[in-house]
């Protein structure tokens, strides 16, 4: 089995997958954090001004750090471009590295906009609290609403997600250069996924329901130059 530490695939054996698999999560998400804070010391020096003073150098320094999470958020999440497929894995256990990442990167971004309201600061960035709201909305319905309203979370999720990244984009560029890697990459993902998607011609060969067990068995048939399907991937 693969699991990744950080930035770095390591080779862990055979029946200790969950372990590894948390211990991988856990160890982007000291990357994510040893990066806001990375940002927090470079920030209390570049942005030392008169004017500003150190609380507001260091609330600059987690804007950096946010930047940081968002640049690391979407990497989990892709099918066929992404960390899982470094992994040999699904992209389903690679969800909780981009929950984890998120929940930290909506801490940075709650003490970034707690200084700077304290700093008297707020008019000068309403774009931005328009941003930490949807940002906030976003969180409270992924963890509570997901499971239950799927279909509903899924639709705001995205919707929230676009709103959230223009107005940061508004708010700093630096966030569009962070934000605008991965998210090409998940794009092509996409497009990569609903080509091979469409391409399959599977058709149902046999069918059996076990009343007692409240199951459907399909048989599916793929046409001879059909490309078998791989994880993540749906075949009808």
């Amino acid at each position: 089995s693969r699991t990744m530490l950080g930035p770095v695939v390591a080779i862990v054996p055979a029946g200790t997958t969950r372990f590894w698999t948390i211990a991988g999560v856990v160890s982007w998400a000291f990357l994510l954090i040893v990066w806001i804070v990375a940002s927090v010391l470079y920030g209390q020096h570049t942005f030392d001004l008169g004017r500003s003073g150190k609380t507001v150098s260091i609330a600059r320094g987690f804007g950096f750090g946010n930047a940081a999470g968002f640049f690391l958020l979407l990497f989990p999440i892709g099918r066929k471009f992404c960390i899982s497929k470094v992994l040999s894995t699904s992209f389903e256990r690679m969800i909780p590295m981009h929950v984890l990442l998120a929940l930290i990167t909506w801490l940075s971004v709650t003490v970034h906009m707690s200084i700077m309201i304290d700093s008297g600061l707020l008019l000068s960035g309403l774009v931005s609290l328009f941003a930490y709201i949807g940002m906030t909305i976003q969180i409270l319905i992924a963890l509570f609403l997901r499971h239950k309203f799927y279909r509903i979370f899924r639709l705001i999720h995205f919707l929230l997600f676009a709103t959230i990244v223009l107005l940061a984009c508004l708010h700093q560029v630096v966030v569009l250069f962070s934000i605008l890697p991965p998210v090409i990459l998940l794009g092509v993902d996409y497009i990569f996924r609903f080509w091979m998607d469409a391409s399959q011609t599977a058709t149902i060969a046999d069918r059996a329901y076990c009343a007692d067990e409240g199951v459907t068995r399909l048989v599916l048939q793929l046409a001879p130059t059909a490309t078998p399907p791989t994880g993540g991937q749906f075949a009808f």
